[in-house]
């Protein structure tokens, strides 16, 4: 089912923050960064985990002219930190990163229909830092599509919606998550914990 390691985790000396972790409130990151033991997901949600990573062939097929899937992203903070995470895919024809995510119809009625990708900060955090991960990379980048698969009752998407962003619609900049970074990495130093700020 993918990467099941921590939002927070140290590999050679350098502490990782995952990119799709990175929307979280900073005292969730702060209790990932000093070693704290997460509680299991519930079942539910690890269920819809599943099924998002079991539909999102059948939603990049959807979208079509897909490349680099599971392209790694990493970007330095300071010494000793980054954050990162792999992208969906990239669509070479409109110089788009791609992102893929199934969501029960209830959901994409009553939330996404409404806020779009504002009104989830986690994803918000997550495309920032992916598209900034391209563009350091050299890549061209005209934007993003988040393509959201709708899910029956069975956990299977029936129907494919693309919705199509500039970065600057996104309402986060790199500056912001680094900073937020930086001040999780203090106050894990100084073993003081934050308060719960998003992104």
């Amino acid at each position: 089912m993918g990467d099941d390691r921590p939002s927070v985790y140290e590999e050679n000396g350098v502490w990782v923050y995952r990119a799709s972790a990175a929307g979280r409130c900073e005292r969730e990151l702060w209790a990932y960064r000093t070693g704290m033991t997460p509680t299991a997901h519930p079942d539910w949600l690890e269920k819809a985990f599943q099924e998002g990573h079991d539909n999102e062939d059948a939603i990049l097929d959807a979208v079509g002219e897909i490349t680099m899937q599971q392209h790694l992203i990493e970007i330095p903070v300071g010494k000793g930190v980054m954050f990162r995470g792999a992208i969906d895919g990239y669509q070479e024809s409109s110089k788009k990163l791609v992102d893929a995510k199934a969501f029960a119809e209830s959901t994409y009625y009553t939330k996404w229909l409404k806020t779009g990708i504002r009104g989830f900060p986690s994803y918000v955090a997550q495309m920032r830092l992916y598209g900034a991960g391209l563009e350091l990379q050299g890549l061209e980048l005209n934007g993003l599509i988040m393509a959201i698969g709708i899910k029956n009752d069975d956990g299977v998407v029936q129907k494919v919606k693309q919705f199509k962003y500039l970065f600057d619609d996104v309402p986060l900049t790199l500056r912001d998550l680094k900073w937020k970074v930086m001040r999780i990495e203090v106050a894990a130093r100084n073993n003081q914990m934050p308060s719960c700020v998003e992104p």
